[in-house]
């Protein structure tokens, strides 16, 4: 019995033996074989449709198109006693915005603020600027001329004043002229009172004051800020901020997310309806400072002032449409053509195509020939490999 299990055991290391041995020798052509490097799998990616540049959302805030600072050049620090208009409200010529000091500060229509006290017999280009307004407002100048401040333009001012129901403000020429005419009257002779006289008779009656009428280049405007009861002005203090021209939609942008932007690329905003609304960027202006860019978009439905809307916009640089998008590495350049490799089976098919723009590490693409057919998912290779 014990020589049969010797036997066994003797078989069965032989056996081992044997099959180790075989595992150990090899052919030359398998040895070979084991040598070559594996076949490489193919990089592959498949053939997009849309537009180059990805989509952008904007964040914008509704408001007039052109905004306006109301400043005077009215010297002293004053308080603001009353404050008649608020933000929203729409503001014409010869409206009065606030009292100041008790007394009315009304808005014209005008190109530069006023910059001294109007008077009758004053003559120059503010005067003419204060007829205008005042015409504007709906008060006649009658027969003075442009730019001379005559009767005309007192009755006018004296009218714009009497509608808001303030009392006009007057010049103390008129005391002065009765002082003189009582020195003549008690028989002073000297010939300069009556030259005098006639001087002051043509101060006599209302006059502008810059601290009572302000200018805007825009009316009718929107008031978008206006100061509060109780602050104190200072000479270059804004009174408030006039919105003109039509609604806009308006975001201050990092210069570097504003590139991605060109004017007259169209986006989708939802308004307060629910319903979309079609918006397209109007212009890229510089900011406060060069890492800003102010962005304005115009919109084809009415939208509120001082709301907020995110507008996405699919095709940020207005390309005209979508195209085949493909990794700028799956095109390979050869004699100054381009080409992609389209999975055909376990092949690929070479491919010749245009490069109409790229961005990134995305190229977009069309076919020379547009038989071939080129589709959206269809597998091309990436690199050489």
């Amino acid at each position: 019995m014990k020589r049969v299990i010797i036997v066994l055991v003797v078989a069965a290391l032989t056996a081992a033996g044997t099959w180790t041995l075989a595992q150990r020798v090899e052919s030359p052509e398998q040895a070979a074989a084991r040598a070559e490097p594996a076949a490489p799998i193919p990089v592959v990616a498949e053939l997009q449709f849309g537009n180059l540049h990805g989509a952008v959302s904007v964040s914008t805030t509704a408001r007039r198109a052109r905004s306006h600072p109301v400043v005077r050049a009215s010297a002293g620090t004053e308080v603001v006693t009353s404050v008649e208009r608020a933000a929203g409200d729409e503001v014409g010529a010869g409206t009065v915005l606030l009292r100041s000091n008790g007394r009315p500060v009304f808005v014209l229509p005008g190109h530069f603020p006023l910059y001294r006290d109007l008077q009758g017999g004053d003559t120059g280009d503010d005067v003419a600027q204060l007829q205008h307004g005042l015409a504007a407002a709906g008060h006649s100048i009658g027969r003075d001329d442009i730019g001379t401040f005559g009767a005309g333009t007192k009755a006018a001012l004296d009218a714009m004043y009497d509608m808001a129901g303030y009392s006009v403000p007057e010049t103390d020429a008129r005391a002065q002229v009765a002082a003189i005419d009582a020195q003549i009257n008690g028989g002073a002779t000297d010939p300069n009172l009556g030259r005098e006289r006639n001087r002051l008779l043509v101060q006599v009656g209302a006059r502008a004051l810059v601290s009572e009428i302000v200018t805007v280049p825009e009316l009718p405007a929107v008031i978008e800020s206006i100061v509060a009861a109780g602050d104190q002005l200072e000479p270059t203090t804004p009174l408030a901020v006039l919105g003109a021209g039509e609604v806009v939609l308006s975001s201050a942008m990092p210069t570097t997310a504003a590139s991605a932007l060109t004017v007259g690329a169209s986006g989708v905003l939802t308004g307060a309806t629910g319903a979309d609304q079609a918006a397209t960027v109007a212009s890229l202006s510089p900011g406060a400072s060069p890492e800003e860019t102010i962005v304005t978009m115009s919109v084809t439905s009415p939208v509120e002032p001082g709301m907020t809307y995110v507008v996405r916009i699919d095709d940020p640089r207005a390309e005209g449409g979508e195209r085949l998008l493909a990794p700028s590495a799956s095109v390979v350049s050869r004699d100054g053509r381009s080409y992609v490799y389209v999975r055909a089976g376990d092949a690929f098919a070479e491919v010749e195509v245009e490069v109409a723009g790229s961005s990134g590490s995305v190229a977009a693409i069309e076919p020379v020939d547009p038989d071939v057919g080129l589709t959206t998912g269809a597998e091309i290779r990436v690199g050489s490999g």
